[in-house]
C-alpha cells in the first residue's frame, strides 16, 4: 500500500502571495468568475446585475489608466528644464564653462 505524502497537502504549501487592500483587475475577474460559477442555477445572476458589473470594471480600468497618466505628465512637468529653471526668468545668471560643453551635447 502507497503512502500519502504530507507535503502535497494544501495546508503544507508555501503561501507566496502576499496581502493586499487594493483590489486589481485580476481579482476583480476572478470574483466575477466564482460568482459566475457559483451561482444559484434555479436562480441565475440577472443580465442587468452583470451589465452593471462589468461596467463598473470598465470605469475602474479607465480611472487606473487615467491616474497612470495623470502621475506620468506630473513627473515629466517636475523634470522639464523649463520648469526646474522657471524661477530664474528675468534674473541674470552666469553658467561655467563644464556647464556650456554638457549643454552642447545635449543640445
Amino acid at each position: 500500500m502507497n503512502k500519502i505524502d504530507a507535503s502535497y497537502f494544501l495546508s503544507n504549501q508555501e503561501t507566496k502571495r502576499a496581502p493586499s487592500s487594493e483590489l486589481g483587475k485580476d481579482e476583480f475577474l476572478k470574483i466575477l468568475m466564482t460568482q459566475l460559477q457559483n451561482q444559484d442555477p434555479l436562480n441565475p445572476m440577472q443580465d442587468t446585475d452583470f451589465i452593471a458589473q462589468m461596467a463598473q470594471f470598465s470605469s475602474l480600468e479607465q480611472m487606473m489608466n487615467m491616474a497612470t497618466s495623470i502621475d506620468t505628465l506630473v513627473h515629466n512637468q517636475l523634470v522639464s528644464p523649463v520648469v526646474q529653471y522657471s524661477h530664474m526668468i528675468g534674473k541674470h545668471v552666469l553658467i561655467s564653462l563644464m556647464m556650456k560643453k554638457q549643454v552642447k551635447k545635449q543640445g
